[in-house]
C-alpha cells in the first residue's frame, strides 16, 4: 500500500456531533437572515480518536523497530491525519489516544 499516496484517518462514527442553535440578535432577531449559527460548547457525541506521535521506522532482522524520526504537526496536520505521499515508501509506526 505504501507509495499509493494513502491518507489515513482516525475518526469515530458521529464524531462532529456539536450542538448548534441559530445566532440571534440583541433583539432577539436571527442575524444574517438566519444563516449565521453559533456552536455551544456541548458535546453530544461519545469518545474521540487522535492520533497521538508518529514515527518513521524500520524493522530490523530480529523484528524489533528503529526509529528514524518523529514526524511533527506539518507533516501529520496536527494530528489529524497521517499520509504517505505518492512515490514514497515508509513505514509509520502510529500511537492514537482516545478524548472526549
Amino acid at each position: 500500500v505504501a507509495g499509493s499516496g494513502l491518507v489515513l484517518e482516525f475518526k469515530k462514527q458521529g464524531e462532529n456531533k456539536m450542538k448548534s442553535s441559530p445566532a440571534l440578535g440583541e433583539d432577539g432577531f436571527a442575524s444574517v437572515g438566519g444563516k449565521a449559527s453559533k456552536t455551544e460548547n456541548s458535546w453530544q457525541g461519545g469518545m474521540r480518536a487522535g492520533i497521538g506521535s508518529v514515527d518513521e521506522v524500520n524493522v530490523n532482522e530480529d523484528g524489533s523497530l528503529k526509529y528514524i524520526r518523529r514526524l511533527n504537526g506539518d507533516q501529520d496536520h496536527q494530528g489529524r491525519h497521517v499520509r504517505i505521499p505518492v512515490g514514497e515508501f515508509s513505514i509509520l509506526h502510529v500511537k492514537l489516544y482516545e478524548y472526549k
